[in-house]
């Protein structure tokens, strides 16, 4: 059974879609969640980041159903880079700044698997 790309894309477009709205409508409550200091210009950055991550919700569900082109493999590469990126910022958070609560742990693990999968959707259609 071969994974398909549209799966992943919607569940990770429902869990982006969840943590972008959350950002936009209850900033204080995701940021004391997450541990960082709340208020001021942490309300203001997180509902900046709710804003960016909905878009990427919303684009993910739009090119679901897209075949696969070489495109769709840039959509991969620019994927595994970005959460790669926010799974590297939240492991310094943690060991930087003790920030190890269960809802910052979540996050990490999401970050990790959406890096394994959209890798290996990558690597098996490197070839076609």
């Amino acid at each position: 059974m071969e994974l398909e790309a549209k799966y992943v894309f919607i569940a990770n477009a429902l869990v982006a879609l969840f943590f972008g709205l959350g950002f936009i409508f209850s900033p204080n409550m995701i940021l004391e969640m997450c541990g960082p200091i709340t208020g001021g210009a942490g309300e203001i950055m997180g509902v900046h980041y709710g804003i960016a991550v909905t878009m990427l919700a919303v684009f993910m569900l739009l090119i679901r159903n897209q075949p696969h082109s070489d495109f769709r493999q840039s959509v991969f590469l620019y994927l595994i880079f970005s959460w790669a990126m926010t799974f590297i910022y939240q492991v310094y958070m943690i060991y930087a700044f003790g920030y190890g609560n269960p809802v910052w742990i979540t996050t990490v693990a999401i970050d990790f698997i959406l890096v394994v999968l959209y890798g290996y959707l990558y690597y098996t259609n490197m070839s076609s």
